[in-house]
């Protein structure tokens, strides 16, 4: 009787151990899947300090332009950190002397067919390699296009991504520009 309770009792210990095995890997994975759940917490937190940051900068920006008159209100259109205006202001701004640039961000099969004078082409693909050619020194910053979606997209960048706050978005069609143009 003793050799029969001592193989139940082993019998009994071995199940134990087993069943001490078993709720320990579990024990296990669910630690391991509290650490992944942490870790996708974090990533999640990430993204949104990244897209409040990009929004605060944004706010900034047009608050600085605010304070410094190179933002009326009326120009905070759908939230653009930029000015928008049409070849005529362009034109006007060119004949009274200003000290700016002008950039065309068109293709430059479009930029040699003519273009404003004294533009310099970068085609907005290559805005973020090229910017350093911008020159910072001007009160103003001129960017244009063909119909104003290239143009809006590199002046969004421009102000948002590299802190520009001088930028101004030539909305309407190249085919308004009045002015003489350069081949």
């Amino acid at each position: 009787m003793t050799l029969v309770l001592a193989s139940v009792l082993a019998v009994a210990a071995f199940i134990v151990a087993g069943a001490a095995l078993y709720l320990a890997v579990r024990a296990g994975r669910a630690v391991a899947g509290l650490d992944e759940l942490e870790k996708r917490i974090d990533r999640m937190a990430q993204g949104f300090r990244e897209e409040l940051h990009a929004e605060l900068r944004t706010d900034r920006i047009q608050l600085a332009r605010l304070a410094s008159g190179n933002l009326r209100m009326s120009d905070l259109q759908g939230n653009r950190p930029f000015r928008e205006v049409l070849f005529a202001e362009l034109q006007a701004t060119i004949a009274a002397g200003a000290n700016i640039a002008i950039v065309d961000v068109r293709e430059p099969h479009e930029f040699v067919a003519g273009h404003v004078p004294g533009a310099l082409n970068i085609p907005v693909n290559s805005i973020p390699g090229r910017i350093s050619e911008i020159p910072g020194n001007v009160d103003e910053i001129f960017v244009y296009c063909a119909r104003g979606q290239r143009s809006a997209a590199a002046s969004d960048y421009l102000a948002r991504q590299s802190g520009y706050l001088n930028v101004v978005n030539v909305g309407d069609a190249f085919g308004n520009w009045a002015g003489p143009l350069e081949h």
